[in-house]
């Protein structure tokens, strides 16, 4: 029986390991396009990209906002870098798990770690989950779509809009808790001299 057993698993792996090998130059070609990803991103030379959009292309920002072509994709980090303020900058690491190849179709998925200083010196670092459909067209892979997410409500740009948040109720309540205790005083003052 153990014999058996043993027979089996080898004759699978010698089956198997062939077909995954068959797979990895694509795995291959799909991390390259993830390190053009950054170096496009991180020397905003978006341009880059352009060889691996696919026609139709969609995309999800992180913020939700949707993209269906290049220009769009430069428009939204055009609008992204004007929040940064002059001389900021943004820079990403994507981190990706091994992709599902299936034919001339890819699913890829993973995680990326950016970090955003603005023009005032502020740095934000974050993370975001993201996911991308892939169609190999000419012996070049191509994103059909593509969607990036983040925590909505556990992230640095919420934290810090809520520190602000805070800041200004407590200078609010502190101004309208003189002006009361500067009317309270003014009225116990005329109670007195009447």
């Amino acid at each position: 029986m153990t014999f058996r057993r043993t027979s089996l698993v080898l004759l699978l792996a010698i089956v198997a390991l062939p077909l995954l090998a068959q797979d990895e130059p694509e795995h291959q070609a799909l991390r390259q396009i993830k390190a053009l990803y950054e170096r496009a991103v991180n020397e905003d030379r978006l341009d880059l990209l352009e060889p691996y959009f696919a026609n139709p292309f969609y995309g999800v920002m992180i913020t939700s906002k949707r993209v269906s072509t290049l220009d769009e994709m430069k428009q939204y980090w055009a609008t992204m870098k004007g929040l940064m303020g002059p001389g900021g900058s943004y820079r990403v690491s994507v981190d990706p798990e091994k992709s599902v190849i299936m034919g001339d179709f890819a699913l890829a998925r993973g995680t990326t770690s950016d970090t955003v200083k603005t023009g005032e010196g502020k740095t934000y670092q974050f993370g975001t989950c993201w996911t991308a459909t892939l169609h190999k067209e000419g012996g070049t892979w191509k994103v059909i779509q593509v969607q990036g997410s983040m925590d909505p409500v556990n992230n640095p740009f919420v934290h810090a809009y809520a520190v602000e948040a805070m800041k200004r109720a407590g200078i609010i309540a502190g101004v309208i808790g003189l002006i009361a205790g500067l009317l309270i005083g003014w009225i116990s003052g005329r109670r007195r001299t009447a």
